[in-house]
């Protein structure tokens, strides 16, 4: 945080509702991921899929 301070030239407030408002962002995606991979298992381990291996 003190290099952004330093570097970015801003304050406190500001990186705070930045790193806040790119959590969630970052949130978003991650869950979009997680169902993503969860949706490729149940797909590939489906009988139908299974079977034709």
């Amino acid at each position: 945080m003190v290099l952004a301070i330093v570097v970015e030239r801003q304050g406190v407030r500001e990186l705070i509702t930045d790193w806040g408002g790119g959590f969630w962002s970052l949130l978003a995606f991650t869950m979009q991921m997680a169902v993503i991979l969860a949706m490729g298992y149940v797909l590939a381990t489906a009988p139908l899929v299974d079977k034709n291996c």
